[in-house]
C-alpha cells in the first residue's frame, strides 16, 4: 500500500480534531509547514498529534494543518513534514525551524533530527555519521543527506502527483518518496540541518534496523536498488546529489557486507540483476565522488570495493592501527587491501613475519569487494620503525595522516591516548575509582580472574573452567560472577566457590582490578558492565569467551562485534574458520584451539538407555513483543506450524513409542526455553519425559543418554564429543538458514554431519530403529568424522587453556602463515628473504603434518631451482641444509643424471640447462615427457614454468621460442639473476646468427673452461662470413680450448696473428675457412716468404691449391719472391695444358688480389728476360686493361716497353744491318724510335 492509499485512510482517522477531505483549514501568519501523518492505527494518530500540537504551545504557534491525501496533490504550505503515525515530533520541533529557516532563500530540502526512542532524545547512528561541511550555533550544513522521509522536511512542490511504487511498502517507501523528491530539487550547495528539531520514532527502531529488514526480501531489495539506478540518472553530476545517494547505497552496503543473508536469500537471477544495479549506480556516482567521499563509517575498505564494482581501483592500500598487546609487545593492524595477498612486513629495513596474520575476503552479492588484512607483529624496542609493501602501495592511516612507516613507540602512545578519560567524570564513577584503586580493594582484587557463565545460570564452561583452575592453581585469585537468584547459587557456594553477586558493588570493583574475565557468553550485560569512557584507563581486563557451544554457523556479524582477548573453540574447523578462512576479524592469536573446558567432565559412563531429543528454537516463531517489555506474546500461528506438525507429529507417533518399549528405551523431551510456552501445542504424550533446561544439569543428561535426536542445536556437538550417535530431523532445510538471524557456515550437515539426516517422521523412524537394533552403537563412518572435528579426547581441555593464558606465545607462527610468506617471497624471488622464512619455521618447532610435509618440500625444491639457475653457492647450501633439517625429499641434484626421467622434474631442468651450457646434452629425448610431468606440477609459479619452458624449448632446439619466452621476462629481476637462463639465451641467440648481442651478455658472466670452449664450438657452428675476424673474444680464450674452439677463436677474433695461426698449422691442424684467413693475414701483410711457405709447407687438403683466389696470391708472392722465371715454371706446372699467356691472363686479369702495379711488373719482367714473346695484340690487351682500371700511364709504358723491345730485337740482329757504318740503318732505327715515344706520348696526352 502506498502513502497515498495510506493518507486516503488517515483523513476518516483524524476528525478528533475537526479536519475532513472537504474542510480547508486558514493558514495563519505562521503556516509554513504541513505534516502528514501516515498509518491506520488511530491510537498512534492521536499520539502523534498530539505531539505536534506539544510542539505549537511550546514555541506559541497556531495549530498546523494536518495534511491529507488531497493536500499531497494540491499543497497549501511551502513545506511538509511527512511523519509516521506514532511518531513523536519533539517540542522544539517547530521553535527550530521558524527560527533557523530563511524562507526566502531556503533549499528545496532540509533535514532535521531523528531519534530511534520517542522519550529520549538519542541521534540515529546513521545520521550522526552525515558529514557537515559548516556548523556554527545557529546553520549547520550537511555535505549529503539521508534520501528518508523520517529525517526530512520537503518543499510541497516536490510531493509527485503519483507517489511510490506500490511494491514498496513501509520504511522503503519513505526512502523512495525522498529519492524522488531529491531528484527534482534544485540544485543545492550542502543542506541545512535542524540539529534541536527532532522526531523520535516510537518502535524504537534505528535506521540500521529497518535497513536489515530492507535487505531481508530480495524483491523489496531490487526494486530499491532499481528506483536508485533510475533517479541517479537524472541528477546530472549534482555532486551533492550523488553523495546523498551514495551514502544511502553506503549504508544498505555496509549491512550487505556485514550478514551475508541477502546471499543466500536471493535467487541467482536477482543476484545477477542486483549485481548490474549496483554496477550502474556505481558508475553513474563516479570514481572522483567514490574517492572524495568522507564519512566516519565510510574508510578505505569502501572505497577499494566501490571502485573495483566500477571496474576500477584506487591508488594505494591503507594500514589502520587496530589494537596492541604490551605483555607481548606487539601490535595489530587491519589493511585495507585490494589483493588477498598478506604484505612483506619490514621493521628498520628487515623483513618480518608477522606473528599471526589472516585474510578476511569481503564480498557483496557474490561480488568481490575488497579483503581487510589482520595482522599481529611483534617488537623489540620503542625506535622500531614498521613498514609495508604490497602490489599496491601500502600507507600507514595515523592519526589522521598517511604515512610510510613509523616507530613502535608512537603507535603504543597512540594506543595509549585512546583509552584516556576524555569527558568529565560522574560522581558515581569518581567514587567507583577511588574505591577500586584504594589498597583494601586491590589486594582484594588485584589481578583475579572473574568467571561468569551466565548472570542467572552456572553449569557451563566459565564454571567448570573455574573448578580447574581452584583445585590446580590456587595461586589465580579467581572468583565467580552470579546472580544470588539462580538456581545454581546455593550449590556453587556449597562447593566452595568464592561467589560475587553479579551487579553488586563488588561486582564492579571486581571488574575493575581483573586481569581476565571469562565467560561462555559475550552479550554486552557481560563485557560491557561498566561504561568503558569512564573507567578505560584502570579496566585492562582481557576478554576469555569461552563459548557456549560450538560456532558451527556463521557467526561473525555478531562476534565481530565483540572486543575478545581469547576465543576459545573446540573443533580444528571451527577454529580454522574463526581464525583463518571465515569472515571473522580475529587471527589465531585471539583464536585459541584447547577444547571447552565443560568437556573434561563429558565421560562416556553407563546410561539410562534413554533417547534424548532437543530440537532447536526458530526466530520466525516467536510472537510479538509486549508493550516496554522483552516478554513476548503466544504466537496464534505455531500449532499450523511446520515446527508443530513435523515435531509433534514425530512424538505422537505410535511407532515411535513401539521401537523405544521394544528396545527397552526411555524418551526425555528438554525443551527451549523459548518452547515451554508452547509444550500443550505440542501434545507430546505422557509416556514420554518433558524436561526443562533450567531445571536439570544438562550434562548430566548428555551422560544418560544414548542418542540424541535434534535438529540444528549445537549440543549435538557435546553429545558426538562422547562418542554417541546422533539423528538429525531437517524438515525445514530450506528455509532455517534464511529465517534465522545468522547465515550457514563452515559446517554441512551432510559432508560433515556425526549422524544420519532425515527429512520426514518416516526417515526419521527408519533411522532410529536402525540404531536401538544396534544398541546405539556410533558407526566407525562417523566415529571418525568425529575424530576429525575434534583434536583433543584426553579430557585435558582446562589444563591446556589455563597454560594458553598463563604462558607467553612469542613467535608461535602458523606453517601457514609461514609457507604464504614464503609463496610471496618466491613469487617475488627474493631467496634471500625466503630463506629466512625458512630460519623462522625452524625456530617455531612445528611438527609438520603430511601435506605440510610435500607443501615445504615443493616451495624448497623451488627455491633451490632458482639458487641453482642463479649459481648462488652459499644460498644453495643454507637450502640444503633446511631440506635435510626437515628430512626433506630433496632429489636429483646430480648433473650427470638429467636423462633419468624418475628425478624431480625440477632438477632434470636444472640438469639438462647445465649440460646446454656444457655443450654436453647428448640427445633431446625425454623432453616431451618432461613437459607432461610439468603440467601435473600445478603448484609450480608462472615464472618457474617460463623458466622450465625456455630450458625445454632450448633443449629442442627451438631456439626461437626460447629467446622470445625470455625475452618478455628479460626485465624482471629473478630472471636477470638466473645465470643460467642467460646463457641459455645467449646460446640461443649465438644460434640465431646474433653474435654481437650475444657476446655483450657473455662478457658480464662468469664462464668456466668448458663453457667458454662450448661456446667457441657454437661459434665456429653457426658464423657467417662477416663474423670472421670481427669480435673481441679474449675473455674467451681458455687453457685448454678444443681444437674446435681453437679454430674459432682464431678465426673470429679480432686481434688474431698469424704467429697464433702458424703454430695451429704446423701442429698438423686442419681448417679451410682459418687457412684462408691465414693466407689473407699473410698476403695482406705483405709476408709474402711466409705466405709461399704456408701455402707449400701446410699440411693442408687439395681443395686449398683449388682455390683460384689463394692460388693467385700463391702466384703472386711467387713472383715477388723468386722472380718470373719461377712464376712461369710455376704456371706451366699448374696449367700444363695451357698456354702460358692463356694461364697468365686467366690468373691475373681481373682478379681483386692482384695489384696493377704488379701485373705491370710481371708482364714488364716477362718483356724483360724474353720469357714471353708478345703478340702485338696482347700488348694491345693488356694496355686496354691498364686504361681500362684508369692507370694510363701503364698503358703507354707497356706499350712503349713492347716497341722498345721489339725495335731493340730487330735492330740487335747484325743480319738487319747492312754495314757497320751503315747510318742510314741508324737514323732510321733512332728515328723510329722517336717517333714511337713521340706518339705514344700524344696518346697519353
Amino acid at each position: 500500500m502506498n502513502i497515498k492509499k495510506l493518507l486516503k485512510k488517515t483523513i476518516n482517522r483524524i476528525s478528533t480534531i475537526g479536519l475532513t477531505s472537504r474542510e480547508t483549514k486558514s493558514i495563519h501568519h505562521a503556516d509554513k509547514i504541513s505534516f502528514i501523518i501516515v498509518g491506520e492505527d488511530q491510537s498512534l494518530i492521536d499520539t502523534t498529534i498530539n505531539s505536534i500540537r506539544r510542539s505549537e504551545i511550546s514555541g506559541h504557534f497556531s495549530e498546523h494543518t494536518i495534511a491529507t491525501a488531497d493536500q499531497v496533490a494540491h499543497p497549501v504550505t511551502p513545506y511538509v513534514k511527512v511523519i509516521s503515525a506514532g511518531d513523536i515530533v519533539g517540542e522544539p520541533f517547530l521553535t527550530e525551524f521558524y527560527q533557523n529557516v530563511n524562507f526566502s532563500t531556503a533549499d528545496d530540502i532540509i533535514l532535521h533530527a531523528y531519534s530511534p526512542e520517542s522519550t529520549v532524545f538519542r541521534m540515529d547512528p546513521v545520521l550522526a555519521n552525515i558529514k557537515s561541511i559548516n556548523k556554527n550555533q545557529h546553520l549547520v550544513i550537511k555535505e549529503y543527506a539521508l534520501p528518508c522521509l523520517d529525517n526530512c522536511i520537503i518543499k510541497s512542490v516536490l510531493i509527485p502527483r503519483n507517489l511510490a511504487n506500490p511494491e514498496n511498502k513501509g520504511w522503503t517507501n519513505s526512502i523512495v518518496f525522498a529519492l524522488e523528491a531529491l531528484t527534482r530539487s534544485t540544485s543545492q550547495q550542502g543542506y541545512q540541518f535542524l540539529s534541536n528539531a527532532y522526531v523520535g520514532s516510537i518502535s524504537g527502531e534505528r535506521f540500521e534496523t529497518h535497513i536489515q529488514q530492507l535487505v531481508k526480501s530480495g524483491s523489496t531489495l531490487l526494486n530499491l536498488l532499481d528506483c536508485i539506478d533510475i533517479n541517479i540518472k537524472h541528477m546530472q553530476k549534482d555532486a551533492y546529489k550523488l553523495k546523498s545517494v551514495l551514502f544511502l547505497i553506503h549504508q544498505i552496503v555496509i549491512v550487505l557486507l556485514k550478514n551475508k543473508k541477502s546471499d543466500e536469500i536471493l535467487t541467482a537471477e536477482e543476484k545477477d540483476i542486483a549485481q548490474k544495479l549496483l554496477m550502474n549506480i556505481s558508475r553513474n556516482i563516479g570514481h572522483d565522488i567514490i574517492k572524495s567521499f568522507s564519512s566516519p563509517n565510510y574508510n578505505h575498505i569502501h572505497k577499494i570495493g566501490y571502485s573495483k564494482i566500477m571496474g576500477s581501483h584506487v591508488e594505494r592500500d591503507i594500514c589502520y592501527l587496530e589494537e596492541g598487546d604490551n605483555e607481548h609487545t606487539s601490535l595489530k593492524f587491519k589493511i585495507a587491501s585490494h589483493s588477498n595477498t598478506y604484505p612483506r612486513c619490514f621493521i628498520d629495513s628487515n623483513e618480518v613475519i608477522p606473528t599471526n596474520a589472516k585474510i578476511k575476503k569481503l564480498t557483496l552479492l557474490g561480488l568481490e569487494f575488497s579483503y581487510e588484512i589482520y595482522l599481529w607483529v611483534s617488537f623489540e624496542n620503542q625506535e622500531q620503525k614498521i613498514s609495508f609493501t604490497n602490489t599496491y602501495q601500502t600507507e600507514l592511516f595515523i592519526a589522521g595522516k598517511r604515512l610510510k612507516s613509523e616507530c613502535y613507540g608512537k603507535l603504543v602512545t597512540l594506543l595509549t591516548s585512546k583509552n584516556a578519560l576524555k569527558e568529565k567524570l560522574p560522581a558515581k564513577a569518581k567514587i567507583l575509582r577511588y574505591l577500586a584503586t584504594s589498597i583494601l580493594f586491590t589486594r582484594k582484587f588485584e589481578t583475579c580472574w572473574l568467571f561468569v557463565d551466565n548472570d542467572l545460570r552456572a553449569d557451563d564452561n566459565a564454571e567448570h573452567f573455574y573448578r580447574y583452575v581452584k583445585q590446580n592453581q590456587s595461586s589465580v585469585n579467581a572468583w565467580f560472577l552470579l546472580n544470588k537468584s539462580s538456581p545454581d547459587w546455593g550449590r556453587l557456594k556449597n562447593e566452595g566457590f568464592r561467589l560475587i553477586e553479579f551487579g553488586s558493588l563488588q561486582h564492579r570493583l571486581a571488574l575493575l582490578n581483573a586481569k581476565f574475565l571469562l565467560s561462555s557468553h559475550a552479550n554486552p550485560a557481560i563485557t560491557n558492565y561498566l561504561p568503558r569512557k569512564h573507567y578505560c584507563d584502570i579496566m585492562k581486563f582481557k576478554f576469555v569467551f569461552l563459548q557456549h557451544g560450538v560456532t558451527k554457523d556463521d557467526q561473525s556479524e555478531w562476534l565481530n562485534s565483540r572486543k575478545i582477548d581469547y576465543l576459545v573453540t573446540a573443533g580444528t574447523p571451527e577454529f580454522k574458520d574463526i581464525a583463518n578462512e571465515g569472515r571473522y576479524r580475529y587471527t589465531s592469536k585471539e583464536t585459541v584451539l584447547t577444547g571447552f573446558p565443560r568437556y573434561d567432565n563429558l565421560k562416556k559412563t553407563d546410561t539410562d538407555k534413554q533417547i534424548l531429543v532437543m530440537p532447536t528454537w526458530r526466530k520466525s516463531l516467536s510472537g510479538e513483543l509486549m508493550a516496554k517489555s522483552s516478554k513476548r506474546v503466544k504466537n496464534p500461528n505455531f500449532l499450523t506450524s511446520l515446527f508443530c506438525q513435523q515435531w509433534g507429529g514425530f512424538l505422537q507417533s505410535t511407532r515411535l513409542k513401539k521401537m523405544a518399549e521394544k528396545n527397552g528405551y526411555k524418551i526425555l523431551f528438554l525443551a527451549h526455553p523459548n518452547l515451554v510456552d508452547y509444550l500443550e501445542e505440542l501434545a507430546i504424550p505422557d509416556y514420554i519425559e518433558i524436561e526443562r533446561m533450567e531445571n536439570c544439569s544438562i550434562q548430566q543428561v548428555f551422560k544418560q543418554s544414548d542418542v540424541l535426536i535434534t535438529d540444528y542445536s549445537s549440543v549435538a556437538f557435546d553429545v558426538a564429543y562422547m562418542r554417541k550417535p546422533i539423528l538429525y530431523f531437517h524438515f525445514d532445510i530450506d528455509t532455517f538458514f534464511s529465517e534465522h538471524s545468522y547465515s550457514k557456515g563452515y559446517y554441512d550437515y551432510k559432508n560433515n554431519g556425526f549422524g544420519a539426516i532425515a527429512s520426514n517422521i518416516s526417515t526419521l523412524q527408519s533411522n532410529l530403529n536402525d540404531l536401538l537394533k544396534k544398541n546405539c552403537q556410533l558407526d566407525d563412518f562417523y566415529t571418525q568424522r568425529i575424530n576429525q572435528f575434534f583434536p583433543y579426547d584426553d579430557n585435558n581441555n582446562s589444563a591446556r587453556l589455563y597454560e594458553t593464558l598463563t604462558t607467553l606465545r612469542i613467535g608461535s607462527r602458523s606453517f601457514d602463515l609461514i609457507h604464504h610468506y614464503l609463496k610471496i617471497q618466491l613469487a617475488s624471488f627474493d631467496l634471500v628473504a625466503a630463506e629466512k622464512s625458512l630460519v623462522e619455521l625452524t625456530k617455531s618447532d612445528i611438527d609438520l603434518l603430511p601435506v605440510e610435509r610435500v607443501e615445504l618440500t615443493r616451495a624448497v625444491n623451488e627455491m633451490i631451482f632458482w639458487a641453482k639457475l642463479q649459481n648462488r653457492h652459499v644460498l644453495l647450501a643454507k637450502l640444503m641444509a633446511h631440506a635435510e633439517m626437515f628430512n626433506l625429499p630433496i632429489i636429483g641434484t646430480d648433473n650427470s643424471a638429467h636423462e633419468n626421467n624418475d628425478i624431480n622434474p625440477l632438477f632434470r631442468i636444472v640438469n639438462i640447462a647445465v649440460a646446454l651450457t656444457e655443450g654436453v646434452l647428448s640427445h633431446s629425448s625425454g623432453l616431451d615427457s618432461l613437459s607432461e610431468a610439468l603440467s601435473d606440477e600445478d603448484y609450480l609459479l608462472p615464472q618457474t614454468r617460463t623458466a622450465c619452458e625456455i630450458v625445454i624449448h632450448s633443449g629442442k632446439n627451438n631456439v626461437y621460442l626460447a629467446t622470445t619466452l625470455l625475452a618478455k621476462v628479460k626485465s624482471n629481476a629473478l630472471f636477470k639473476q638466473a645465470t643460467l637462463l642467460q646463457m641459455l639465451d645467449s646460446i640461443n641467440l649465438l644460434k640465431l646468427g646474433n653474435f654481437s648481442e650475444a657476446l655483450i651478455h657473455l662478457k658480464k658472466a662468469t664462464l668456466s673452461d668448458t663453457q667458454k670452449d662450448n661456446l667457441l664450438r657454437l661459434m665456429l657452428e653457426y658464423h657467417a662470413n662477416e663474423n670472421i675476424r670481427a669480435f673481441d673474444l679474449k675473455f674467451l680464450h681458455g687453457n685448454q680450448l678444443s681444437p674446435r674452439a681453437t679454430e674459432a677463436y682464431l678465426l673470429l677474433n679480432n686481434e688474431t696473428v698469424p704467429s697464433q695461426l702458424s703454430k695451429f698449422f704446423v701442429t698438423g691442424n686442419k681448417n679451410d675457412t682459418l687457412l684462408n684467413e691465414h693466407l689473407s693475414m699473410l698476403f695482406e701483410g705483405k709476408k709474402y716468404p711466409r705466405f709461399v711457405e704456408a701455402f707449400e709447407n701446410y699440411p693442408i687438403s687439395k681443395i686449398h691449391i683449388q682455390n683460384e683466389s689463394n692460388l693467385t696470391k700463391y702466384l703472386v708472392a711467387i713472383f715477388l719472391t723468386r722472380g718470373i722465371t719461377e712464376l712461369k715454371t710455376k704456371i706451366s706446372r699448374l696449367y700444363p695444358k695451357e698456354s702460358y699467356i692463356n694461364a697468365f691472363d686467366a690468373q691475373f686479369l681481373n682478379r681483386s688480389e692482384v695489384n696493377l702495379d704488379i701485373l705491370y711488373q710481371m708482364i714488364e719482367q716477362s718483356i724483360d728476360k724474353q720469357v714471353y714473346t708478345y703478340t702485338c695484340s696482347e700488348v694491345y690487351r693488356y694496355s686496354l686493361h691498364f686504361y681500362k682500371k684508369n692507370r694510363p700511364g701503364l698503358a703507354r709504358k707497356i706499350a712503349t716497353i713492347s716497341v722498345m723491345k721489339k725495335h731493340e730485337d730487330y735492330y740487335s740482329d747484325k743480319n738487319n744491318w747492312h754495314q757497320d757504318s751503315d747510318y742510314r740503318t741508324l737514323i732510321d732505327a733512332v728515328k723510329e724510335l722517336n717517333n714511337v715515344v713521340q706518339e705514344l706520348n700524344r696518346i697519353g696526352s
